[in-house]
């Protein structure tokens, strides 16, 4: 029963940070993405771009090729 339940913990905490991981690796693609389009990046604005979850950062990279604006990926 302990065994299952440490297992069962530690596959959760996997996942999160396979999930993290990969949010991450989006995150760096897109602001260099970002940085190659519009130029060097306010740290206000990557700090905003930190924030986005995965699904964001997606849709954000989804739209960067159109985007004349860095509002445009929001």
């Amino acid at each position: 029963m302990l065994a299952e339940t440490l297992g069962y913990i530690l596959d959760e905490r996997h996942e999160k940070g396979r999930e993290e991981g990969l949010r991450l690796g989006a995150l760096a693609s897109l602001l260099k993405l970002v940085e190659m389009k519009f130029g060097a990046i306010a740290d206000t604005d990557k700090d905003r771009l930190s924030q986005l979850n995965h699904e964001q950062i997606t849709h954000a990279l989804s739209r960067i090729l159109t985007a004349t604006t860095l509002a445009d990926l929001f």
